[in-house]
């Protein structure tokens, strides 16, 4: 038997995202793709081709669309800047949502030599994704888990339902200040 679950990482200066993935029932996540492998910027285009054909990818993408529309909402609410979509960042923030499927423990350290890993710490999984190509000076990272989609409600319910309780979730953190 097959059960849903999903995995969220927020990453405040490039994105959010969900990775999902089938777990038997023996706990093992169930990786069926190229799209639940770790990828670069020059495989983006294809994962963005294939989001209309796969329905676990639309719910991913759309998601972590309704996310960033919602902290930036609460970002202007708060007078600051909005934060700028950049998909590169979201995929970064991706490859560390697959690394957390096989680690013991939720968190923000990559194990060297593991399986999916893409940089010990976030700005290192930036480079990993851009061929060292690009560098953030600021960022960060808040990791959520375990929401899961009603089957009884459209693919746009669910991922706005997902992204209003993972801003919460953030929000109400206590490792981040009201002015993020």
């Amino acid at each position: 038997m097959r059960h849903l679950k999903y995995i969220y990482i927020i990453s405040l200066s490039f994105g959010f995202t969900t990775v999902y993935s089938q777990i038997d029932t023996n706990g093992k996540f169930l990786h069926d793709s190229i799209f639940e492998n770790k990828l670069r910027e020059g495989e983006l285009s294809k994962l963005l081709s294939e989001v209309k054909n796969r329905p676990d990818l639309q719910l991913e993408r759309l998601s972590a669309y309704f996310f960033h529309q919602r902290i930036n909402q609460y970002r202007l609410e708060n007078k600051l800047t909005t934060l700028y979509w950049d998909d590169r960042m979201w995929l970064a923030a991706r490859n560390h949502n697959l690394f957390m499927t096989i680690a013991p423990k939720i968190g923000h350290i990559e194990q060297i030599g593991a399986k999916f890993f893409t940089g010990i710490k976030p700005s290192n999984r930036i480079l990993y994704v851009t061929y060292n190509g690009f560098s953030v000076k600021l960022y960060g990272e808040n990791c959520l888990l375990n929401f899961s989609a009603d089957s009884l409600v459209s693919l746009e319910e669910n991922a706005k339902n997902i992204a209003e309780k993972s801003f919460e979730q953030w929000k109400n953190s206590p490792f981040i200040t009201k002015i993020c």
